[in-house]
């Protein structure tokens, strides 16, 4: 019986401990996100005269522990590779598209009409 309580009250110890870090984490997340909005408004009211200010209060693996950081990182490597097939597979579509367009461009050369291409 006495392992049992021992067992409860650490897990409700952990269980604080992360319910703590989870608000800790959301407000700082929140607090970042209001100083990006800020810096938006800033950027259009001010145009060319905006300066940046890089600021970070928000840290995702600042509580964590090394297990989850790596789980994290390695899932976080997943995206960025599919992020950067997908980008690879629509600049050659782009590039291919832009062919075809230089092609109608030579077909069209010498025929009048109302009908234009540009290069994009």
């Amino acid at each position: 019986e006495m392992c049992i309580r021992d067992r409860i009250n650490r897990l409700r110890k952990q269980l604080n401990k992360s319910q703590e870090t989870a608000n800790t984490m959301t407000y700082d997340y929140l607090r970042e996100l209001q100083v990006l909005r800020e810096m938006v408004y800033q950027k259009e009211k001010l145009g060319d005269n905006f300066e940046y200010m890089d600021v970070y209060f928000f840290s995702p693996n600042k509580e964590l522990d090394e297990k989850t950081c790596v789980l994290l990182n390695a899932k976080i490597q997943e995206l960025a590779n599919q992020f950067n097939h997908k980008l690879i597979l629509l600049q050659k579509a782009n590039t291919n598209l832009k062919k075809t367009i230089a092609n109608y461009e030579k077909v069209n050369e010498g025929t009048p009409g109302p009908v234009s291409y540009t290069h994009l």
